[in-house]
C-alpha cells in the first residue's frame, strides 16, 4: 500500500503547495516499507507533505529527510514508553505495601 498511498500523498501536498509533484527516489519506498508507523496513515502524509513543503530545488524528494523524521518520531516514542513505564512503576509502588 506504500507506494499508492505515498504516490497520492505527494501529488496532494503538491496541489496543496502549487508545486509540481517531485519523484520518490526507489531508496526512499524501501525506508517507508520498513518503518512500521506507529501514526497510521496520518504520520505518513504528515511526512510527506513536510518533504513537499522543504523541497526547494530539484524534483526528487529526500530520503535524507524522511529518514531524520522516522529517526525522530522512533526518539519520542522511545521516550514516551520509558516516562509511562516510570511513572507506572511509581503509581504501582505507592498503591502497593512493600
Amino acid at each position: 500500500d506504500i507506494p499508492v498511498l505515498l504516490a497520492h500523498f505527494i501529488e496532494e501536498a503538491a496541489r496543496a503547495l502549487d508545486k509540481k509533484p517531485p519523484k520518490a527516489p526507489p531508496e526512499l519506498l524501501t525506508l517507508l516499507d520498513n518503518y512500521h508507523f506507529p501514526g497510521n496513515i496520518r504520520e505518513l502524509r504528515a511526512m510527506v507533505f513536510d518533504a513537499v513543503a522543504r523541497l526547494q530545488s530539484g524534483r526528487v524528494l529526500s530520503a535524507k529527510h524522511l529518514r531524520k523524521l522516522i529517526k525522530s518520531q522512533q526518539t519520542a516514542a522511545a521516550s514516551a514508553a520509558q516516562s509511562v513505564g516510570e511513572s507506572t512503576r511509581t503509581d504501582a509502588e505507592e498503591r502497593f505495601p512493600t
